[in-house]
């Protein structure tokens, strides 16, 4: 049975989509070809109604048996599902199944990193309360199925993981660290997953990035499929290689897009709820976190 050797396990909105694609350039890491599997989320006797859910651990080990389209003899096999960070349960499963796997996540400022899930569900048409506050007011109340606010109490949730798994196994950067250095970081996961550390990956593209369309209908237009744009990417395909192609894909996407500014009012708000959490963390990982504690 073959299965990962790492999960980038969290953070949502921390950079976790870029971060896969700079490992997956590297000639011994291999990253599952499914998003978010998810596969930790649940026992493998519920019924998962979602279309296409990992819910067997043969469908699972699919993604990472030797495969000439999918893995051949990498040496670091992973996957990213960043939810299960937060779910309650996954610490368990994962070390039930894989113990000896390899951890990584990037953890954000909780308070950035809830203001640009907030966004980037408003650009996906998947939030429709009308401001950041109201959003977060109907979470507090439940009225989500999945809590926004809950992601961000990195403290508690990691601190299941290091009661399980050894922390020589758990590796935590930083967004703002990934940020200022990319290359940096991602030749210290090169390291944790004992590959080539002197790769040097092409980390001039961002994935996922949030915001507001400036034009709907433009936006739409580079983002849905429609016949205009299925002759185009006709054109560019033989001439770009596939990473270049990526690269123009996300440079439209960002340049679509605006990012609103977060009031000090709703910034203070969200503050109180995650400074104590704030506090755990920064014992937990042994990193100075005063910045987040911050409101400007």
């Amino acid at each position: 049975m073959t299965l990962p050797n790492f999960i980038i396990f969290g953070g949502p909105k921390c950079g976790s989509t870029s971060l896969c694609n700079y490992l997956a350039q590297h000639p011994d890491i291999y990253i599952s070809v499914k998003k978010e599997p998810n596969f930790f989320l649940y026992d493998e006797d519920e019924i998962i109604e979602s279309r296409g859910q990992v819910n067997s651990l043969e469908y699972y080990e699919h993604f990472f048996a030797k495969h000439p389209k999918k893995v051949q003899n990498e040496k670091a096999l992973g996957e990213a599902s960043v939810s299960y960070l937060s779910n309650e349960k996954a610490p368990e499963r994962i070390y039930q199944k894989i113990p000896n796997v390899k951890l990584i996540a990037i953890l954000r400022n909780p308070i950035d990193r809830l203001y640009s899930q907030y966004w980037f569900a408003r650009r996906l048409y998947v939030e429709f309360q009308p401001t950041f506050a109201e959003a977060i007011m109907a979470d507090q109340k439940g009225e989500y199925y999945k809590s926004y606010i809950n992601d961000g109490f990195y403290g508690k949730h990691l601190a299941k993981y290091f009661e399980l798994f050894p922390a020589s196994q758990i590796k935590i950067f930083l967004f703002e660290d990934f940020v200022n250095d990319t290359v940096k970081v991602v030749q210290e996961v090169y390291r944790f997953l004992e590959v080539d550390e002197n790769f040097l990956p092409d980390v001039s593209t961002k994935d996922a990035v949030s915001g507001v369309p400036y034009n709907r209908q433009f936006y739409n237009f580079i983002y849905k499929p429609n016949a205009i744009k299925k002759v185009i990417k006709s054109i560019i395909k033989p001439i770009l290689p596939t990473l270049n192609q990526r690269k123009l894909w996300s440079k439209a996407v960002e340049k679509s897009l605006k990012k609103p500014q977060m009031n000090l009012e709703d910034r203070q708000k969200v503050l109180e709820i995650y400074k104590d959490d704030i506090l755990i963390l920064q014992d937990l990982i042994g990193r100075d976190l005063s910045s987040w504690l911050k409101i400007n």
